[in-house]
């Protein structure tokens, strides 16, 4: 078992007194984008079975897990770097906020995957108490002021809550409903999806210290919509959709949803279940019927991703992009970076 190490002083300093780059500061969305692919499987350690990336930074580390197998696979931390690899220590990586600090898990028993949600700095982890009834936890992501956003599992339910760098523990109560998506902003402002029984989905904003939910509709008559992401201001990325068929891709400012893309039409018969942006409003789409991957870098403008690579990737889904526009993903079961060519 890890032992509990506080975190030191000068990071929680650091962390707090900066704040992330501004949208002035962000690369232009609509310059050439053009993209030469690395496979980060070929720079695995030695005694590593495989690697399971988690988030690309601007500088382009990658920070992800190793795993070594034996009778039971044991999680590392590894940041690559410029085709190479380099073992932090034990622990899970599952996101990592603007200066490199690194959240996820720990996992003191691996047979059975015991995970206990953590911070780190360098190689020691702050682990995050457990919570009455709690088997199970992991921070799945973490603000630039040092707020975890934590996923809780006990035996009967999934709950989520905000956990501070004083200790602090803030719970994400929205009720009974089945709750998808969540990503937490520097002012700690909640946003995702909510689903109730028998009901449409709907994106969603809360306030966690107001405890004040504020659901976005869809327009134009679509039946469901879906929160995935927002930015320093509030703003909310997602869908205004038809199941199975229309979706509109766009942004919620205030409580107007503005549409960016509108698939799942007779021209773009597209669907898709993921979206991710950077700070320049580079929108992903991900997760498609087609196997492709698109950008949208402005209203009214789809790209397909592999027409933009030096290099066959093909079946590529991506999972994270930074602000400079790397992306990370993975091509027929290769994790792959895509470094964008400047």
């Amino acid at each position: 078992m890890r032992v509990l190490v506080r975190l030191p002083l000068f990071v929680a300093v650091f962390c707090a007194a900066l704040v992330a780059p501004t949208q002035a500061q962000a690369a232009p969305a609509t310059r050439s984008l053009h993209y030469h692919l690395v496979n980060l499987d070929a720079a695995l350690p030695a005694g590593y079975e495989f690697f399971d990336p988690a988030k690309v930074m601007a500088d382009g580390r990658v920070f992800g897990t190793g795993y070594r197998c034996d009778d039971v696979c044991v999680p590392s931390i590894i940041v690559y770097r410029r085709g190479t690899d380099t073992v932090l220590g034990d622990g899970v990586v599952y996101t990592a906020n603007d200066f490199g600090v690194i959240a996820g898990s720990v996992v003191a028993a691996p047979a059975v995957f015991d995970e206990q949600a953590a911070i780190f700095v360098g190689n020691h982890p702050r682990l995050i108490p457990r919570r009455p009834g709690e088997v199970r936890s992991r921070v799945f992501q973490l603000t630039n002021l040092g707020t975890a956003l934590v996923q809780s599992i006990s035996d009967t339910a999934v709950s989520y809550y905000l956990y501070d760098l004083r200790g602090r523990v803030t719970p994400i109560d929205l009720g009974p409903d089945q709750i998808l998506h969540l990503s937490v902003n520097d002012a700690n402002l909640v946003v995702g999806t909510i689903k109730p029984i028998g009901a449409p989905a709907r994106a969603f904003r809360y306030a966690p210290a107001s405890r004040v939910l504020t659901k976005l509709d869809p327009i134009d008559g679509d039946p469901e919509s879906w929160g995935l992401a927002t930015n320093l201001r509030g703003d909310v990325l997602g869908y205004s959709f038809v199941g199975g068929g229309r979706e509109r891709i766009g942004v919620w400012r205030g409580r107007t949803f503005h549409p960016y893309f509108v698939e799942g039409t007779p021209d773009f018969p597209t669907v898709s279940n993921a979206l991710l942006w950077n700070r320049a409003g580079l929108i992903v789409i991900t997760a498609t019927n087609d196997g492709n991957s698109y950008l949208v870098p402005r209203p009214g403008v789809r790209l397909r991703l592999t027409d933009l690579i030096d290099g066959a990737a093909p079946g590529l889904s991506v999972r994270d992009i930074n602000d400079a526009g790397d992306l990370l993903g993975l091509s027929n079961s290769s994790n792959v970076l895509l470094e964008r060519v400047r």
